[in-house]
């Protein structure tokens, strides 16, 4: 068990490398040039409503990225526009211009391509096995991180609960 448990988080690190070299293959065919496969996960993430920085960087995975510095580029090459919040200063609001959507359009028609493509693999519901075996070992991984906060907190005399969640409920959400 302990080689398939790294293994497979070795996978998935793997997964979301090869997924960013599929998506710069794609961009290079649409002669996209003034951004790059990370700044368009992120400009796909944004969607099409007006969101908090903060929300964002919460809905997706940017490791290794500096999404203030990928935002800044994508607002200078006309993909997002970035404003305040007129009720909190402090809250920067970013949505995708015109030139942001057609971008994110073809993006979504390309997966569109993907999930034609991927059956010769894999069908729906194995994929949607596959994604929920991802979700609850998210779920662990995220507990693990509150159990050792629980035991730094005790040792320096805090008392925390990690988070508690019910498996046969978070599948049926899915």
């Amino acid at each position: 068990m302990t080689n398939t448990y790294y293994s497979s988080i070795i996978l998935i690190e793997k997964l979301h490398r090869l997924f960013l070299d599929v998506l710069q293959n794609e961009l290079r065919l649409m002669d996209v040039k003034d951004i790059t496969n990370v700044q368009c996960t992120i400009l796909y993430n944004i969607g099409e409503d007006e969101i908090n920085v903060s929300s964002l960087t919460d809905k997706g995975y940017y490791q290794g990225s500096n999404v203030s510095y990928n935002l800044r580029k994508m607002v200078e090459n006309g993909y997002v526009l970035q404003q305040q919040a007129v009720t909190d200063k402090r809250v920067t609001l970013i949505s995708l211009t015109g030139k942001g959507m057609d971008l994110r359009d073809k993006l979504h028609g390309v997966f569109g391509k993907h999930i034609k493509e991927i059956d010769v693999y894999l069908n729906e519901e194995s994929l949607r096995g596959t994604l929920s075996n991802l979700c609850l070992l998210e779920m662990f991984l995220i507990n693990e991180l509150g159990i050792n906060k629980k035991l730094n907190m005790q040792n320096n005399g805090y008392r925390w609960e990690p988070p508690q969640f019910n498996n046969s409920d978070y599948r049926k959400s899915l």
